[in-house]
């Protein structure tokens, strides 16, 4: 799998973050000084990057699928969409934050299931 559908997955997570620091909804450390969810979140990067440097398919596997249940877990019971478009002013605003936020939850799908796929053998197509 192309390296680039990993960076796109980063720079969505980095825009998400992004849009709890411009809304200040569940933030955390380095933000701010309470360590909480938002700072675990940040652990992200450096699993991702990881990644660049373990090359393996189950790595990346479990790594999306993670990421991907944690996410769609917390948008869904804790920080529900009306939460992100309802943060601003400007109705515009919220509806694209929630746009990367479904981007970045259907980027990391179709990474996991590219992942859970077995491999192609030199015949098959």
């Amino acid at each position: 799998m192309s390296p680039r559908w990993h960076l796109a997955a980063l720079a969505l997570a980095a825009l998400h973050h992004l849009d709890h620091v411009l809304r200040g909804t569940h933030v955390g450390w380095p933000v701010n000084g309470e360590v909480n969810a938002f700072t675990y979140t940040l652990a992200i990067y450096p699993v991702v990057l990881l990644g660049f440097v373990v090359r393996s398919a189950r790595y990346w596997l479990f790594a999306a699928a993670g990421g991907l249940a944690l996410l769609t877990a917390v948008h869904l019971f804790i920080e529900r969409p009306g939460e992100i478009v309802g943060g601003y002013e400007q109705p515009l605003a919220g509806v694209l934050a929630l746009a990367v936020l479904v981007a970045l939850i259907a980027l990391l799908a179709m990474i996991t299931w590219r992942y859970a796929r077995p491999p192609r053998t030199a015949g098959s197509r």
